[in-house]
């Protein structure tokens, strides 16, 4: 799963969170430097990579830092486990819930995920306690295809975003469409905090809604490894580095970059 998907958790959280005026970290400044470069090995030609081997429903918890960028050395938690039976979709291979947390153990995000019978990772609703929003997706947010090719074709998806306030869920606060693009870029270590072969991937967001426009560039880092022991699940994306505009008018209004890294050791099953 995506520490920042887009995978999924903290991605969702960051995009919201720009889309409603809040943040619960202080703004990028979008003259600042560059930051720092994520230690990475040498890249080779992209394997094919499957959704249904790249993560995993069972339950587990792991820790992340943000290594720079918006909230630069904060600490996360993500939480994995079963989706409750009134939130399963039917027809799935499998359903679960992600939760993200911060050091304090306040709740960050909460995303509900499924493997759809055709082996597409997708992504059904996401919560973000600090705004007090629920966004739905229509259809589902594709997280990574049932399989990506090598070769340099993407996968593109069309789909409508609508963002709900928690308090009143049938009600819409906004609503708009959105394009992503996911490519599976290549093979590449992550060098830090411990050395693991992964496939890249580029996902590009381009969303509308009434009050700005965003647009998101994120590369995601699949773990390719297998833990040891095996009853461990696959460790999923083990580094996310995302690049966020949110545009008023044609002007920049935020600006919000991040690397999320898997923080020393791999999620442990609870």
């Amino acid at each position: 799963m995506p520490l920042a998907p887009p995978h999924a958790a903290l991605a969702a959280a960051l995009l919201f969170a720009a889309l409603t005026g809040c943040a619960g970290h202080n703004r990028a400044d979008p003259s600042a430097p560059p930051r720092p470069p994520l230690s990475l090995g040498e890249e080779s030609p992209p394997e094919p990579l499957a959704a249904a081997e790249a993560v995993s429903p069972a339950p587990r918890s792991a820790n992340l830092r943000i290594v720079s960028g918006d909230g630069k050395d904060d600490r996360l938690r993500r939480e994995v486990a079963p989706l409750p039976e009134d939130r399963r979709p039917p027809r799935v291979r499998a359903a679960w819930a992600e939760s993200l947390m911060n050091a304090s153990g306040e709740p960050v995000s909460l995303d509900d995920l499924a493997l759809s019978e055709s082996g597409d990772l997708v992504m059904l609703r996401s919560v973000t306690y600090a705004d007090r929003v629920i966004t739905t997706f229509e259809p589902p947010l594709i997280v990574l295809p049932a399989t990506l090719s090598p070769g340099g074709e993407s996968h593109t998806q069309r789909l409508t975003f609508t963002v709900h306030p928690m308090d009143d869920p049938s009600a819409i606060r906004d609503q708009g469409p959105a394009t992503q693009t996911i490519t599976l870029e290549a093979e590449q270590t992550v060098l830090a905090p411990d050395p693991i072969p992964a496939a890249r991937v580029r996902i590009n967001l381009a969303l509308s809604l009434q009050a700005a426009k965003v647009s998101k560039s994120t590369r995601a880092w699949y773990a390719r490894t297998t833990p040891t022991p095996a009853a461990i699940p696959p460790l999923g994306v083990i580094a996310e580095e995302t690049d966020e505009r949110v545009t008023v008018l044609g002007i920049t209004a935020r600006r919000t970059q991040r690397l999320v890294i898997l923080d020393a050791s791999p999620p442990q099953p609870r």
